[in-house]
């Protein structure tokens, strides 16, 4: 697995680093946008057993959290990315695919990029 790090916004608007799991472009609506996989920082249990979220990567705001543990996916990169592209689809579905790019559009558009 990758041991890559990313900053992400945790709670109160702090950043923070965390160990990134995947990295990859997905299309909503008509614009691509780079995700990224990690482990939920403010969970207080063992390292193995933290739950996965997505993020906007140049913000690091967090998007949704996987129904995965870390342990559950340690070994397989593809597994994880396949679970966090069917997350942010059904996100889409629920609001709109327009409505979630636009959305992540202005975060990208309002913020200062993180990962620079």
């Amino acid at each position: 697995m990758p041991q890559s790090m990313c900053l992400i916004t945790g709670q109160q608007g702090q950043k923070m680093s965390v160990e990134r799991f995947d990295l990859f472009k997905h299309r909503i609506g008509d614009r691509e946008f780079n995700l990224a996989v990690h482990p939920e920082p403010n969970e207080l249990t063992n390292p193995d057993n933290r739950r996965l979220v997505v993020s906007l990567y140049e913000t690091g705001c967090k998007l949704a959290t996987l129904q995965a543990q870390v342990r559950e996916v340690s070994d397989s990169v593809n597994t994880v990315r396949a679970l966090a592209q069917e997350t942010i689809e059904s996100l889409a579905d629920e609001i709109g695919s327009e409505r979630l790019s636009r959305l992540l559009d202005n975060s990208l558009t309002d913020h200062q990029p993180l990962n620079e």
